[in-house]
């Protein structure tokens, strides 16, 4: 992945279709992108197998559009983010099996909503320290992460009055829910980090 990435970043500086300034950017990108995509149909081809290929293709059509704006947690490593990914999944496919069916109603799913909608409209989008985002695409980052949300609430509300009781509806509320635990679990990272910095500031003034 690695090779791909940087082949095809060589080739868009080669072009002239980006400056050679940007080829580590643009590589780290590209390798970000094609490991998250292997993960996903790695989840894909195993949800088939388990049983729940409909509800998770849900669930990462409430995710992924989202996350791609607002941020989130980051692990430290590729192979960490592969293995949270499947944490998340391995979680998601357990509460499909034990959460009864009736409880799939727009009063219990209020909360996930509002707390997915006070994540974004606080928080997003989420800085990271390997990718650099500028003040304007910060701002367009916000506009597009608040209408995704926004929009998938209302789908959300609209299909859970429609259709009621229906295991599709909340997969794909758990998509979008899984986005705001992520901005949290992000939050929560880095206020550890700076109080750890905090303290080895403050033990070098001593």
């Amino acid at each position: 992945m690695k090779k791909l990435s940087q082949s095809i970043a060589d080739e868009l500086v080669n072009n002239k279709t980006i400056d050679e300034s940007q080829r580590q950017l643009w590589q780290y990108g590209f390798q970000t992108m094609i490991m998250s995509v292997g993960e996903i149909l790695f989840v894909i081809f195993v949800s088939a197998i388990a049983g729940n290929f409909f509800e998770t293709v849900l669930f990462f059509c409430g995710f992924i559009p989202l996350r791609l704006y607002t941020g989130g947690y980051h692990a430290d490593t590729q192979l960490r983010c592969f293995l949270v990914l499947i944490f998340a999944y391995i979680l998601f496919s357990i509460l499909l099996n034990i959460v009864p069916i009736h409880t799939y109603t727009l009063m219990v799913f209020a909360l996930p909503m509002l707390f997915n909608a006070a994540m974004v409209t606080l928080k997003a989008p989420l800085a990271h320290s390997r990718k650099s985002v500028d003040i304007n695409e910060s701002k367009v980052y916000r506009k597009i992460a608040l209408i995704i949300c926004y929009a998938d609430i209302a789908i959300t509300i609209v299909c859970s009055l429609i259709f009621r009781e229906n295991i599709y509806v909340f997969s794909f509320l758990m998509g979008q829910f899984s986005v705001a635990v992520s901005m949290a679990a992000a939050e929560l990272k880095n206020k550890i980090k700076d109080r750890r910095e905090s303290r080895w500031a403050n033990s070098r003034t001593l």
